[in-house]
């Protein structure tokens, strides 16, 4: 009896230890897996930080590019990941479109309106778990712009319904009717992404500058 008994109580550790051991394998998992996507956010934050910089701060040559700009921003070097572009015809057939992914499969294409020199970036987030931190790290990008974007926007498009959240950049917002992309917070940015990209047939970003 004082063997079974024994035994017993071996069986209940033994399945109690087992238990935490479940525990902190699927805490590890976690653990791993959001360190693992904050690495490739950094990342992003590298690449797209330097693709915005090389846009922006190469604006006179891009007056001359053409409609999508890609070609002349990969003559540029602006690209540190690799890439490859996807073309399609509009349909009107009167330009050709071409986007491309970044390092997080987001959907990225480039604007140019040579009428008045405006440029723009336009980004399509897929739904995911990260889809609110991409969208974050994103924002966090062009407000490290601010000098020279003009606005930033959020657009939800749910059905045949739009929606807008507009930040201006510091040469245009007066912190009243425009709110100011250089003053954005942490909660504006968290807010901005969550009520734009929540429950959204897709969820998009642009940057503009002249």
């Amino acid at each position: 009896m004082k063997i079974k008994n024994q035994l017993g109580r071996s069986m209940v550790e033994m399945l109690g230890v087992l238990a935490i051991i479940g525990i902190l394998s699927a805490s590890a998992l976690s653990g791993y897996s959001k360190a693992m996507m904050q690495l490739k956010l950094n990342k992003h934050t590298d690449e797209i930080s330097y693709l915005m910089a090389t846009a922006i701060f190469n604006n006179d040559k891009l007056n001359k590019a053409s409609f999508n700009m890609f070609e002349e921003l990969k003559a540029l070097g602006a690209f540190t990941w690799n890439v490859i572009p996807n073309k399609k015809v509009t349909d009107d057939n009167s330009t050709e479109e071409i986007t491309f992914q970044d390092s997080l499969h987001n959907t990225i294409w480039f604007e140019h309106y040579s009428q008045d020199q405006m440029k723009a970036i336009g980004i399509i987030l897929p739904q995911s778990d990260f889809t609110q931190k991409v969208c974050y790290n994103y924002i966090n990008i062009f407000k490290n712009f601010s000098d020279e974007i003009y606005r930033i926007h959020a657009r939800k498009d749910v059905g045949n319904q739009m929606s807008w959240k507009i930040f201006y950049g510091k040469n245009v917002c007066d912190g009243n009717t425009k709110k100011c992309l250089e003053h954005i917070t942490v909660d504006e940015i968290t807010n901005m992404c969550k009520t734009q990209c929540d429950g959204a047939d897709e969820c998009k970003l642009y940057a503009v500058w002249y």
